[in-house]
Order: C-alpha cells, then sequence, then structure tokens
C-alpha cells in the first residue's frame, strides 16, 4: 500500500449518516469488541482493522475499508456464542467472524476519531477531547506498519492526518482493565455517534 501512496491506519470503522467514525487503539484495547458489539446494535461495520486513507487531499480525507472480517480473541468468541474453527494464523488466538452482508467498498469521510486505550488506574471508562498535536501523534501510532513506510511517505502521511484531524471530533476513552467495561465503553461510544438515522 506504502509503494501506491495508500495510508493504511490500523483503525475499526462505524457509518453514520454516510460518514465514519474510526476507532484506533492498540491490540486488547477493545476495538473488535467494540465493533462487534455495535453490529449487534444495527450499527453498520465499515472496517474492523485497517482503514486505507486516500492521499489525494480533498477537503475531507475520504477512507476505503478493508476486508470484512473482525479478528476476535477466543474468549471473545465464546462470550458472544460464535462457532470457533481455525485461528486467523498459527500461534495466535483469534479467530474470523465475517461480515459480508454490511460490506460497504464506498470511500467514505471521517466525522469522529476515537482512541481506545486501557488503564489499571480506574474503576470505570472515562471519555474526554482530545485536541491539538496530541491528536496528531497519537493519530500517527496508529499508522498500519509504519515501520515499513518509507521516507518519501513521511511528509505526505502527516498531511493527510492533519486534514483528517481537522474535520473530524477527536475523542479518548479509557476503560478500566481490571472491570467488566465493555457495556459501559459501548454506551460512551454510542453517545459519540449521536442519533441513530
Amino acid at each position: 500500500l506504502f509503494q501506491r501512496k495508500c495510508l493504511p491506519l490500523h483503525a475499526g470503522g462505524i457509518i453514520q449518516n454516510n460518514q465514519v467514525t474510526l476507532v484506533m487503539g492498540a491490540s486488547r484495547s477493545g476495538k473488535s469488541t467494540l465493533m462487534h458489539r455495535m453490529m449487534q446494535r444495527g450499527y453498520q461495520v465499515f472496517s474492523d482493522d485497517v482503514v486505507v486513507a486516500d492521499t489525494t487531499i480533498h477537503e475531507k480525507v475520504r477512507v476505503h475499508a478493508s476486508y470484512p472480517m473482525m479478528k476476535l480473541w477466543a474468549d471473545q468468541m465464546r462470550a458472544l456464542g460464535h462457532p470457533m474453527g481455525a485461528p486467523i494464523r498459527s500461534g495466535v488466538e483469534k479467530f474470523p467472524c465475517y461480515f459480508h452482508s454490511q460490506f460497504d467498498s464506498q470511500p467514505r469521510s471521517v466525522a469522529n476519531i476515537v482512541l481506545l486505550d486501557t488503564s489499571t488506574a480506574i474503576q470505570s471508562c472515562e471519555l474526554r477531547r482530545l485536541v491539538g498535536s496530541e491528536t496528531l501523534i497519537e493519530t500517527m501510532r496508529n499508522i498500519y506498519r509504519r515501520e515499513w513506510m518509507p521516507e518519501s511517505m513521511a511528509k505526505l502521511s502527516v498531511g493527510v492526518l492533519l486534514q483528517l484531524i481537522k474535520n473530524s471530533a477527536c475523542f479518548e476513552i479509557t476503560r478500566p482493565l481490571e472491570h467488566q467495561s465493555e457495556d459501559e465503553m459501548t454506551r460512551i461510544f454510542t453517545s459519540i455517534l449521536g442519533e441513530k438515522k
């Protein structure tokens, strides 16, 4: 993708009012669980793990979805009642959960960026608005396979991310590691999306 001047982002997304709310975060932060919970509530999942940002700078950056498959941990598959087939790759306890029936291949502009984080120091989920350079730093951390990005893409990627941030509301949801918090995280995320139309 980098060779084709495409910018892949480690992010899931939900479609709302013809735009996408991106969800970024480290492994085990709850991205895939959140995507699956939103799908169960009738929302349309755009992507689970990777979106590709259009590097041609428009007024609003558009993103493209990746393959319609969620990667869920074994305990998540059991909790959600899904049958487990073969893992997505050897040595990894993640299993495929497909959503072909609602796959949307249309590029979409981004309404919100939500970063998921975890903490052992809190008892319940916390929401805060991200502003300024903090948002750029956090989104840059979520460039997919950033270590493979050629130097020639560095300036372009910053420009794309700045444009993306400029036109999106940016939030961070931190959830406690020690407590069950998926319902609370889902409720907070749903409040960011606003009214379902």
